[in-house]
Order: structure tokens, then C-alpha cells, then sequence
């Protein structure tokens, strides 16, 4: 679909009423709801109503707009903070503590005459219906919510057996289009991958694949449908292939879905060929640290400092995060210290780490302070042999990010591993 939060999209909403100009042409409906504030105590009803939209056809949640009348009045002072500096990482996470299958969704601040409004972007789910999981407020556990006009109701009985019937169709077409490629392809040159066990059998071998990485591969069955003409269907870009040198493989797709810290950070780590990688800059100026790598990303568009700087200066948020982006593009400010070889407790530990990257023999440590002397050590690694040594780091950052850094015994480690996925992403695609 087009994009939901452009100019051209917000422009459907974003009109004066004919009738008083103070108020907006819009009225509430199937997918806008309009809230004249923003604050955190009504997070359980911002969320039962992305998950109404999610159910039905998506919709937009417009922060600034009085109820009754839907009075233009912008969003300012710490409302507006508040919406500007969400965690989008931090609130996917709820979202999926709350709701299940994942709820898809967007938010942009967007200026209309004058004044600030806060969007958020909830789209249609591929897989319905999204059930809530726990009590919360506005929120009762196992409950599905609908959009009806311009209320989010929880779900009556002929349009809960609509989506049903819908989703049942769903997989009957996914097992017909299988079929047809099985018959395309021709049944000895087929084989099929149990995503439970690991265990990819055809006529002519057996491959397994480890029960850890299971879970890493399984967004295939979540892939992105896009209207081919016909029928839906999945489409899937690129060769499986084995990431940064690690007994790791994933496939590269097409993705509609919401791109956070998270996903940056993955796709850097992986090096994923990303179909939108000036999005991936734009998403870090929402986010909550301006450091997180940015010239992997430019490098994957063909972007120039200047054209980058531009259009990072237009993205509509005034955030610590832009600003910091900016000054590190601007100033071409790098991540790199220089180790010092003083007899410190520290500085010992540093230099050993940083010795032991070099020559492939790393054990990663368990211990906080140690993961923090072994990703400082990683800053202090020359430009050159943060190149030769590429793939090695890579894993070494992956593993670190995914046994330790989302992780409350070792959120003391959160700016050191930043900047170290700063310095390894200018050292190799930062133009000299």
C-alpha cells in the first residue's frame, strides 16, 4: 500500500471544515479517531484502539484535535514532548505484552496551519484476530476489539465470523499457491522445512538446521502480500545466504511493518539488504539516542553527506536524537579512542580484549563491567582492522546484543555497545 503517513495520505485528513475554519473537515469514523492530548495514563486507550483498527481496515489516532467539536488546537508544550520522544522500541514491546499476533504501526508529528499533530499509523494485521492477552485499565484479557465508525467496541458476532471465514480462505490460497509451485518446480526438486524441528526434507537429502536459529527464521511465514494482479501473494527477494560469516541464514524480503531501534540494529549487525534504507535514518530520529548506525544505511541507498544532512533536517521532529545525528554527520564525529596503555585495572582489560578480537581467540564475557572493558575495546580498534576483521566483530556484536543487551542485570552496558555499533559502522562505510 501507499505510504500511510505521507504528505498526500495526511492530506485526506488534515482539511478545514467548510463550514467553520477552526474546525476540521474531517469527521471521526472506520479509521480516524481524534484525542486532544497525549499523556501516559491513557496508554491502555490508545492501544485498545490501534488494536480495533488492527482487526478491521488500519487507521490513524490524531493527537491535537478537540472532541466535540474536532477543534484544530495542535498538540504543544509537554504533550507534545511526550509524543515526540516516544521509545518506539519501548512501545512495540508493550504492544506485544498486551496484544497477539503483533500489531503494525507507525507515528509521525505533522504541521498543519500553523500547528504540530501528533499521527500514529495503526495497519490493518495480516493474521487476525489480534486478542488481547492481560487486564489493564481499558483493556480485558481476551477480548478482541473492532473498529465500528467511530467507536472501538469489542467484537460482535458477525464480524468476528468474518474474519474467520477471510482467514480460513487465507490458508486455503496459501496451500493452493504451494501446491501450484510444487507442480511448477516439480517434486524432486522440492523439498519443505518443518520451522518446529529444524529438519528440511526432500527426495533427494536431509538438512537440519539448529533449534536456536529456528525462531530467527521463522518472519517467513509472516511475509509481506502485495497484490500481484491476481490473488495475493508472497513475495520473497534474495538468496538465502549466511550472515557475516556465522552459521546463520536468513532470507531477505520485502517487510511493511515498523522499524525501530531494534530492527536498526539487527539489519546493520546482518548487514540486511533493506529495501528502504533512508527510512532506517529517518527512524533514528525518533528514536532514543541519536547513536545507532547511519552510514550503513546511506551507503545502501547511494546517499551523499549533503543530500543525507537535507533530508534529515526535513524530517518533521525536533528531537536530542536528530540534533545528535545531524552533529555526527555534520562534524564527522567518530565513535574511535585511542587505548591507552597505562597499568590500570582498565586499561589492562581493554587492551587485552581488543588483542584477543584481533586474533579470532574472544571469549565474550558474562560479567558487566568485563562486556563493557570488551565493547570499549572495540572503539579502540584502528580503522583498518575493524575492516579486515568485519565479519568476526560483526558476531561478536550480535551475540553480545543478544544474550546481554535488552537484559536488566546489564542495562549498564547500553552506551558502550552504541558506540561501538557507531564505530564499527563508520570505520567501514563512513566516507573518508
Amino acid at each position: 500500500m501507499a505510504n500511510p503517513l505521507s504528505s498526500d495520505a495526511l492530506s485526506k485528513i488534515f482539511k478545514k471544515s467548510s463550514r467553520n475554519p477552526d474546525l476540521i473537515g474531517t469527521n471521526e469514523g472506520i479509521c480516524v479517531e481524534y484525542k486532544e492530548s497525549f499523556g501516559w495514563k491513557s496508554l491502555s486507550e490508545y492501544f485498545r484502539a490501534m488494536a480495533a483498527f488492527a482487526n478491521r481496515d488500519g487507521g490513524y489516532i490524531v493527537f491535537g484535535v478537540k472532541d466535540k467539536p474536532h477543534r484544530l488546537l495542535g498538540l504543544q508544550g509537554n504533550a507534545l514532548e511526550r509524543f515526540e520522544n516516544i521509545d518506539n522500541q519501548q512501545w512495540s514491546t508493550n504492544l506485544r505484552d498486551f496484544f497477539s499476533p503483533e500489531i503494525i504501526w507507525e507515528k509521525t508529528i505533522t504541521e498543519f496551519d500553523g500547528k504540530k499533530y501528533g499521527v500514529l499509523y495503526t495497519y490493518s494485521a495480516k493474521s487476525k484476530p489480534v486478542i488481547c492477552k492481560k487486564d489493564a485499565d481499558e483493556l480485558r484479557k481476551a477480548a478482541i476489539y473492532y473498529r465500528y465508525n467511530s467507536q472501538n467496541s469489542e467484537i460482535d458476532y458477525p464480524e468476528l465470523s468474518s474474519i474467520i471465514q477471510q482467514e480460513k480462505e487465507k490458508i486455503n490460497e496459501r496451500w493452493m499457491k504451494m501446491i501450484r509451485q510444487i507442480g511448477d518446480s516439480g517434486i524432486t526438486k522440492t523439498a519443505l522445512l518443518d520451522l518446529t524441528s529444524g529438519r528440511m526434507t526432500g527426495p533427494n537429502a536431509t538438512l537440519y538446521i539448529d533449534e536456536n536459529l529456528l525462531d530467527e527464521i521463522s518472519f517467513v511465514q509472516e511475509g509481506s502480500f502485495v497484490e500481484t494482479g491476481g490473488n495475493p501473494a508472497l513475495k520473497v527477494v534474495g538468496q538465502v545466504q549466511t550472515v557475516v560469516g556465522a552459521q546463520r541464514v536468513i532470507v531477505e524480503q520485502e517487510r511493511n511493518r515498523a522499524i525501530n531501534a531494534d530492527e536498526i540494529i539487527k539489519s546493520f549487525i546482518s548487514q540486511e539488504s533493506v529495501n528502504n534504507p533512508m527510512e532506517f535514518v529517518k527512524q533514528i530520529c525518533y528514536s532514543s539516542s541519536g547513536n545507532l548506525p547511519v552510514y550503513y544505511f546511506l551507503n545502501l541507498s547511494g546517499t551523499d553527506i549533503d543530500t543525507a544532512l537535507a533530508y534529515i533536517n526535513d524530517i518533521p521532529i525536533n528531537s536530542m536524537a536528530k540534533d545528535i545525528l545531524k552533529r555526527r554527520i555534520a562534524q564527522k564525529e567518530v565513535k574511535y579512542v585511542h587505548l591507552s596503555n597505562g597499568s590500570s585495572k582498565a586499561s589492562k582489560a581493554k587492551q587485552t580484549y581488543a588483542n584477543s578480537i584481533q586474533s579470532h581467540e574472544l571469549i565474550i564475557p558474562s560479567d558487566e563491567k568485563e562486556i563493557k572493558y570488551c565493547l570499549a575495546s572495540i572503539c579502540g580498534i584502528e580503522r583498518l582492522k575493524i575492516q579486515e576483521n568485519k565479519e568476526y566483530i560483526l558476531n561478536i556484536l550480535y551475540e553480545i546484543y543478544t544474550n546481554y543487551f535488552n537484559q536488566k542485570p546489564f542495562s549498564g552496558i547500553k552506551a558502550e555497545f552504541r558506540n561501538a555499533l557507531c564505530w564499527v559502522d563508520e570505520a567501514l562505510y563512513m566516507p573518508i
